[in-house]
């Protein structure tokens, strides 16, 4: 198993506020992990994302509108939370109906 913890350098680094990771590296970020996860189509669904400034960290979402009432199927804009001083990702929600379903749900592969 590989240790995860950060070693003193990544400390000091927080100590002094030094921020790794800027608006355009948390844009490229979620758009890959979203593309390798979801794949492309799912990712254009989201675009254009957008990024906010929340301190420490970084909110990057998705542009589609949400339907006012919402199924348990419908889409929902993605939104992924990543730390500015190590690029670590704290929170990823959102989806669209065939994102993250087991491909035995899509159809895709046999029971």
């Amino acid at each position: 198993m590989t240790d995860t913890t950060q070693d003193g350098s990544m400390h000091m680094r927080r100590a002094l506020r030094q921020q790794l990771i800027s608006r355009d590296t948390a844009l490229l970020i979620c758009r890959r992990i979203i593309a390798e996860i979801d794949g492309q189509d799912v990712l254009t669904q989201h675009e254009p994302l957008r990024v906010e400034d929340g301190g420490d960290v970084w909110h990057v979402r998705g542009g589609f509108e949400t339907k006012p009432e919402l199924g348990p199927f419908d889409p929902v804009p993605v939104h992924m939370a990543i730390s500015k001083f190590d690029g670590k990702i704290l929170s990823l929600t959102g989806s669209t109906p065939s994102a993250g379903i087991a491909p035995a749900f899509k159809g895709g592969a046999s029971q």
